[in-house]
């Protein structure tokens, strides 16, 4: 090296002389900074992939749940939104707090790679009404919900599968008060009980309540209490349904809204999408092993 040296004391870089250790450190620097940038570059790759991964094993998780409530009379499908790593800088502030308005949306943090789960949907659109022949089916045609009495406070449910309990009050099959304008509503005879379009509840020709059935402003603000379930917080009030677009329509129930063949191809893709992303985590990491291992020996 100092026979090199002696016979070639100085090279040019940027016009300017130095010697050859001053070479040899130039060279050293620019390496560590190509390797610096090869190890981000594969870091980044892993995260990626990694989020890929988890992503669509929640959303067949998803998928899985939706396919299990495929029969339940009022059950509204559960979906999720995924976010870029552009739309959650966007949505991060200085403290790393996620800015999403959705009250289900999780934290996020600023050091984020690829995609990530932003927040957990429901979805709210119309199922089919079926005819049960059941005098104490209701279903709704249009928007709004039953109410409810809950534990904690009033709960909301497009499922009008109502029962009669032993203290003779309209109730859910999970033993839940439904709600009329006037409080619990009381059924002394189910066999003669009739639902009318208004929702009023007549039992052998007289009135015996008013179903309560309400709407929100946005449905997004809702949360989910159980499988028919919802809970709104104390930011979303809810308003009196307009039953003039809204029909109550007895004797029959709403389907859910989950489509099964929908759901089997959004699982099939969803499988093909888990495939590729194992595979590029597999492939990225089998590089990093052959870099490792070059500068290793």
């Amino acid at each position: 090296m100092d026979q090199f040296a002696s016979t070639i004391p100085f090279i040019e870089i940027d016009g300017q002389k130095v010697d050859s250790e001053a070479r040899s450190n130039c060279i050293v620097r620019e390496w560590n900074c190509q390797k610096g940038t090869f190890e981000r570059l594969m870091l980044n790759g892993l995260y990626s992939s990694a989020t890929a991964l988890n992503i669509n094993m929640h959303n067949q998780d998803l998928i899985s749940h939706n396919l299990a409530h495929v029969n339940v009379p009022g059950y509204k499908r559960s979906m999720q939104t995924v976010a870029t790593f552009d739309d959650m800088v966007e949505r991060v502030n200085a403290n790393g707090e996620s800015q999403f308005e959705n009250a289900n949306s999780s934290p996020v943090s600023k050091n984020i790679n690829g995609a990530h789960f932003a927040a957990f949907k429901t979805d709210f659109s119309q199922g089919r009404i079926e005819e049960t022949g059941d005098n104490l089916n209701v279903a709704l045609d249009g928007d709004g919900f039953f109410v409810i009495q809950g534990e904690n406070g009033p709960l909301y449910t497009r499922n009008g599968d109502f029962k009669v309990n032993a203290n003779k009050q309209l109730v859910l099959p999970s033993g839940f008060i439904v709600e009329g304008e006037g409080g619990p509503i009381e059924i002394s005879n189910a066999l003669g009980a009739s639902i009318a379009q208004d929702g009023t509840i007549t039992v052998d020709g007289e009135e015996a309540g008013k179903l309560r059935v309400v709407n929100f402003t946005d449905l997004n603000q809702l949360l989910p209490a159980g499988t028919t379930l919802f809970y709104a917080p104390e930011n979303a009030a809810p308003e009196e349904a307009d039953l003039g677009k809204t029909r109550i329509i007895g004797g029959c129930l709403e389907s859910s809204n989950t489509q099964a063949v929908d759901e089997l191809i959004k699982m099939i893709a969803g499988m093909r999408h888990f495939e590729a992303a194992q595979k590029t985590l597999t492939s990225i990491s089998e590089t990093i092993a052959k870099h490792t291992s070059t500068q290793t020996a």
